[in-house]
């Protein structure tokens, strides 16, 4: 029987937080966008950054402030599957709200290199 993704780790600039269920990751690519040009269609390439959206924990001794917009910083990603993604210059796009329902914060990094592993 196959194995799918199903635990996703998170570490952000060096240390490790717990992610819930539900993040989703987007590499860094070139896409295709299609143009008309007089009675055809060509294709033309541009860049699309990369994304990470990860539902993280705000637990005790853990500042909110850490999420904030800064400098580039390393992020990594690793699936329970054996696949880790390292991008070393991501950065938070905006500063996430907290709910109270056990203080998760909707975190969105966006990156424009990776390095893949697989194990």
């Amino acid at each position: 029987m196959a194995t799918a993704v199903g635990i996703i780790e998170l570490w952000w600039d060096g240390t490790k937080y717990d992610v819930r269920p539900g993040t989703s990751l987007k590499l860094p690519a070139l896409k295709n966008e299609a143009r008309p040009v007089g009675t055809r269609t060509v294709r033309v390439r541009s860049f699309q950054p990369g994304q990470v959206q990860a539902t993280l924990v705000l637990e005790t001794n853990m500042s909110l402030a850490t999420f904030s917009p800064g400098d580039e910083k390393e992020l990594q990603v690793r699936a329970d599957t054996g696949q880790a993604w390292v991008f070393p210059n991501a950065c938070i796009t905006e500063a996430p709200s907290m709910k109270d329902n056990g203080g998760e914060l909707q975190v969105t990094w966006v990156m424009d290199s990776y390095e893949e592993t697989v194990s």
